[in-house]
């Protein structure tokens, strides 16, 4: 995983996270970021499926019922934080007034 800045002058810089390192030390903190739940897909053991298990994403269906309907968007996140390794991983973006992309998580 990696955390990418844009300086104003348009400069790009990487750092690299280890996903441990990431959660251990406590920054995993994405409330109101765009995350994207439609990369991921998780089944629970009654059988319903949705994108993952924090609760931001949407039922999607149910195995059982056999009609599930997948979901194409991201979500604006509204936990505190993130703590399931899955999810932690999963594209995220965070965007300032202007809709512009300010910080950038990506594996």
């Amino acid at each position: 995983m990696s955390e990418q800045y844009t300086t104003s002058k348009g400069t790009t810089y990487t750092k690299g996270y280890a996903l441990n390192d990431l959660i251990r030390n406590n920054r995993t903190h994405f409330k109101d970021w765009l995350c994207h739940v439609e990369d991921l897909i998780s089944v629970m053991h009654n059988g319903e499926v949705s994108n993952v298990t924090c609760g931001q994403g949407t039922i999607l269906g149910n195995l059982n019922d056999g009609e599930i309907e997948l979901e194409n968007s991201p979500v604006v996140c509204k936990k505190e934080s993130c703590y399931c390794g899955s999810e932690v991983m999963l594209p995220k973006f965070k965007y300032d007034d202007s809709l512009r992309v300010v910080k950038k998580m990506e594996n």
